[in-house]
């Protein structure tokens, strides 16, 4: 099969790292982000109280499954999503899940100056100073 995707010209990055996923720090623990960049919500309970379709004195609670969540490129190209009704940033995620939560005075910075690519490997949190020297 491989060499059927190799006459169409169909690519794909994959990395031959192991997918870790960890909880983004912030988001109330219902997110998570993978070393590979990718972001999911986790599984979430909701008690609902006792309703007239429901009439258990009880209450019940509710699944709602946790999925993969779309990371479209926004406006300055990097890819987004959307948490808590806010547009967040991908890679600041995956920096913040693994590393830790980002000092102001840093910035996330793209080792192979690719802005869709969001890899952990490929992430590194650096003070903003650090990026007006050249070669840095």
């Amino acid at each position: 099969m491989t060499w059927i995707f190799q006459i169409i010209g169909w690519t794909e990055r994959r990395s031959s790292a192991v997918e870790e996923w960890r909880i983004i720090p912030g988001l109330d623990g219902g997110y998570e982000a993978s070393n590979l960049g990718r972001i999911r919500s986790r599984d979430r309970y909701y008690w609902r109280p006792p309703s007239r379709r429901r009439p258990d004195p009880r209450g019940w609670y509710r699944l709602y499954p946790g999925k993969l969540l779309a990371t479209p490129l926004g406006s300055h190209g990097y890819p987004v999503f959307t948490a808590c009704g806010r547009p967040r940033l991908v890679h600041r995620a995956v920096l913040e899940a693994f590393v830790g939560p980002c000092p102001p005075d840093h910035e996330a910075l793209h080792r192979d100056d690719d802005k869709e690519n969001p890899h952990l490997e490929n992430l590194q949190d650096r003070h903003r100073q650090v990026f007006s020297i050249p070669g840095f």
